[in-house]
């Protein structure tokens, strides 16, 4: 993963960019790595034609969404159990789909402020969440339906959520274009803030 490369202002179109992304590729070469991932802000025209250029292919795109605290509907009658860190964990090495290196079980499993929680209910319906907790803000959100409804499900988790941390601000990162639980997101305030394109380059 090259999580972040930045060129200052002063030095830019100097060949720097091209100079360290041939530097990393090489050092990823010599380590036996069959693979690099990135992700590029979308619409960062210049850095997106660097990537390019060195052989990446985008794979997908993903929301950077956040939300202000406000009020939220209280949730729902059912089942509810918080995750310690650990059930977190647990809970995401069950997790289907792709995950990029934001919230990545390897990059997860070193976050010690790690949390979950997880609502069934009586018709069958059940999913989780898992999340990292600050002491102003959320962020890292996962969710996973395993049977229903994954708009019901992410509105019961979210207003879960916000009825213990009604004063948080929110960030979810890397939520897939796709992910059936944006509407829930969306409904419940969350906002657009930018999206990222992932890429991918084999050695």
């Amino acid at each position: 993963w090259i999580p972040r490369l930045g060129v200052l202002p002063a030095i830019r179109r100097s060949g720097a960019g091209d100079a360290l992304m041939d530097s990393m590729l090489a050092n990823a070469q010599s380590l036996g790595m069959e693979e690099t991932h990135l992700e590029v802000i979308r619409n960062n025209v210049p850095a997106h034609r660097l990537f390019l250029k060195k052989g990446f292919k985008e794979v997908d795109e993903y929301l950077v969404l956040r939300r202000a605290p406000h009020s939220v509907p209280e949730a729902v009658q059912c089942d509810t159990t918080w995750l310690d860190h650990d059930a977190a964990l647990e809970a995401l090495e069950s997790y289907p789909r792709h995950l990029t290196w934001i919230t990545a079980l390897s990059s997860m499993r070193n976050a010690p402020d790690l949390s979950g929680i997880r609502v069934e209910f009586a018709n069958g319906s059940s999913g989780w969440l898992v999340f990292r907790y600050h002491k102003f803000s959320l962020s890292h959100l996962i969710f996973h339906t395993e049977q229903g409804s994954p708009i019901q499900i992410g509105i019961q988790l979210l207003a879960t959520l916000y009825s213990r941390y009604p004063r948080h601000d929110t960030y979810a990162e890397n939520i897939q274009v796709e992910d059936p639980h944006l509407p829930a997101l969306l409904g419940m305030g969350f906002f657009d803030n930018f999206r990222r394109i992932e890429m991918r380059r084999k050695m």
